[in-house]
């Protein structure tokens, strides 16, 4: 190459314009195939599930058949499973079980004697519940209100009798019986001389969950009088 044309190459390097404005931005490409599945995540923790309504409610029976032969009181030392299978009282036979108390039997509950519901402290009346998934056989029955307390003294009347006990039933067959749901007597008063009128028996509670009785005052010089049956 001749030194002429090497000034010429020189000449036109030199003298390059500036760098022009960016073009414009060309259209998006078309969308690449979709990748593979990624593997599955860990399972949960299963879910426990809950008791069925029926269990619930009338026991699972897991205590078994249980026939009362023989005088009984639970008021102390009731059994720690009370999901009873069937559940008998013989007859001419009692059963004391505490107030609050309630026996759940997944097949048949039949009183043929006495089942008795010992009061609250304090001489509230009892309360019992039945829960039997075919029939509950009532028979005989006593939730009734304790007796007021005694007075010694001639300062003030003596205590008025508790209230009513309740007998709930929860069956889809019920078969009647004897009730008492009565309020409980009113304490004896026997200081003297005679201070303060008598005091009052207590109200009656519901059978079956019925409505309860109001309390009566008793009939002066008559202390120990019972008011307020329902049921």
């Amino acid at each position: 190459m001749t030194r002429l044309a090497v000034a010429a190459l020189l000449v036109v390097a030199c003298s390059q314009g500036p760098k022009g404005d960016p073009g414009a931005t060309g259209p998006a490409g078309a969308t690449g195939p979709t990748g593979p599945m990624g593997a599955p995540g860990a399972s949960g923790n299963p879910v426990t599930a809950g008791a069925p309504a029926d269990a619930m409610l009338y026991g699972d029976g897991s205590a078994g058949d249980v026939t009362i032969t023989a005088k009984t009181d639970w008021n102390y030392t009731a059994p720690a499973n009370l999901n009873f299978n069937n559940f008998t009282i013989n007859s001419g036979v009692t059963l004391t079980v505490p107030s609050g108390l309630v026996l759940r039997v997944n097949g048949t509950f039949t009183n043929n004697g006495s089942l008795v519901v010992m009061p609250w402290g304090g001489g509230a009346g009892g309360v019992v519940v039945l829960a039997s998934a075919t029939r509950v056989e009532l028979g005989t029955v006593n939730a009734r209100g304790g007796a007021g307390g005694n007075n010694f003294s001639n300062l003030c009347s003596a205590g008025g009798g508790g209230g009513g006990g309740i007998i709930r039933v929860i069956a889809p067959d019920l078969v009647g019986g004897t009730t008492s749901v009565a309020g409980g007597a009113a304490g004896v008063l026997t200081g003297s001389p005679v201070r303060s009128g008598p005091a009052s028996s207590g109200g009656g509670g519901g059978a079956c969950g019925g409505p309860g009785g109001p309390g009566g005052a008793l009939p002066s010089g008559s202390p120990g009088l019972e008011n307020g049956q329902a049921g």
